[in-house]
């Protein structure tokens, strides 16, 4: 069964990606060592921070049908990222590899996979944020150890004032965060 998430150093690529208007981080890989070849929906961690990303993973068979390479377009991204290294988790499949019958034609076909890579992972990448804003460095869930006070925004959670939390039950009025315990789940 083909990994869910693969990882490596990224590197130079011939820059087609760029010249389009679209810059990938490149990974090689052996053919046996992704999905079956395609483009997905990714989540791609570059700093220590998950970005959605829509990633080609194939032999680009428009352009040359060479080696396989995973070409992954972090979105909303700008950072030198050679040499440095990528960990790639495949969520969704989107489509086939496929030769266009021009270059426009690829470029109106990119830009409707970077659409439903954000329909798709805009959600659960704010959901991912959240879970891991309960994690310490090492990945411990620090509600587990001693507590902690977060401060989530309101409008991240679609609340339009203290009304909406007045009548949403354990919340009372006036809350401005949540902080957990071991013991516990409160919100003050």
């Amino acid at each position: 069964m083909p990994p869910e998430r693969v990882a490596g150093r990224v590197v130079h690529g011939r820059k087609l990606g760029r010249r389009l208007g679209f810059p990938t981080a490149n990974l090689r890989l052996a053919a046996d060592e992704g999905p079956r070849f395609g483009v997905y929906a990714v989540l791609a961690r570059a700093g220590g921070r998950w970005h959605a990303a829509s990633a080609s993973w194939g032999t680009r068979p428009h352009f040359d049908d060479g080696e396989p390479l995973l070409e992954v377009h972090l979105l909303d991204f700008s950072a030198d990222l050679y040499e440095r290294e990528l960990e790639v988790e495949f969520i969704a499949k989107l489509r086939d590899e496929q030769v266009f019958t021009s270059t426009a034609a690829l470029l109106e076909q990119i830009a409707a996979d970077i659409r439903a890579t954000r329909l798709l992972l805009d959600p659960m990448l704010r959901e991912r944020e959240c879970r891991d804003s309960t994690r310490g460095a090492r990945g411990e869930d620090r509600s587990r150890a001693g507590g902690v006070s977060m401060d989530f925004p309101q409008r991240r959670f679609g609340f339009r004032g203290k009304e909406d939390l007045a009548n949403s039950s354990p919340v009372a009025a006036g809350s401005t965060g949540l902080s957990v315990s071991t013991k516990e789940t409160r919100y003050e």
